[in-house]
């Protein structure tokens, strides 16, 4: 039988394991997207960029929440490129509950940004949300077929 310190143990290494595998990229506001540590980075920003590659390409502009029936929230977002060639990614957001749990994703969908294009992004919640988080990622080779 396994002792409470040695389940500690290994939990506190799995939570290190996690920690140090998992990173991600972060903006708010008019700031560039930098590449950065992904353990509170979801939870703590409203746009992530998960590919290492898109770090300062992108960034996070003006955005707003519109309330809707049954507690649903509406997101319209602005997100440039901030390079002077096409990029092409997928997009998706996550929402969130009062504690800050996921429990509603939309699908990832593919955008295609032009030179210095800024994009309006829309998307809303399919149930009650009290935050959220947008998603961005490279489209790969294979995800473009």
């Amino acid at each position: 039988m396994k002792s409470a310190t040695t389940d500690m143990k290994s939990l506190r290494f799995i939570y290190l394991a996690v920690t140090v595998i998992l990173t991600g990229c972060v903006s708010e506001g008019g700031k560039k997207v930098s590449w950065t540590d992904i353990d509170n980075a979801e939870r703590e920003t409203l746009c992530v960029v998960l590919s290492s590659d898109l770090e300062d390409i992108f960034s996070f502009e003006k955005y707003r929440i519109k309330q809707l029936d049954r507690g649903r929230i509406s997101v319209i977002a602005e997100i440039r490129n901030r390079t002077r060639s096409e990029q092409k990614v997928e997009i998706s957001t996550v929402f969130r509950d009062q504690e800050g749990l996921i429990f509603d994703q939309s699908v990832w969908q593919k955008f295609s940004f032009t030179p210095n294009q800024t994009l309006y992004y829309r998307i809303s919640s399919l149930s009650a949300a009290n935050n959220f988080t947008i998603r961005i990622r490279k489209i790969t080779n294979q995800q473009e077929k």
